[in-house]
């Protein structure tokens, strides 16, 4: 789950970054906006998701409490 919403964080900020760079050539790259539009919607799935399945899983326990529970 973590390594989901780290990726999923990951390439937001890299589109955060590419955006104003890449539109900068817009005009020569016409599907540079497209592309960078369906990047986003799917870093912001996979956070989304992560995100979900972590309330889901850990709904009303503490992160501390299930690790004790494992080591005994």
């Amino acid at each position: 789950m973590l390594a989901s919403a780290l990726a999923g964080l990951i390439v937001i900020g890299f589109e955060a970054v590419e955006v104003p760079i890449i539109d900068r050539f817009a005009s020569a790259l016409p599907t540079a906006v497209p592309q960078q539009a369906l990047m986003t919607v799917l870093g912001l799935a996979c956070l989304g998701l992560a995100i979900s399945l972590w309330i889901v899983e850990y709904q009303g326990r503490s992160l501390l409490i299930k690790h004790a529970g494992h080591l005994s």
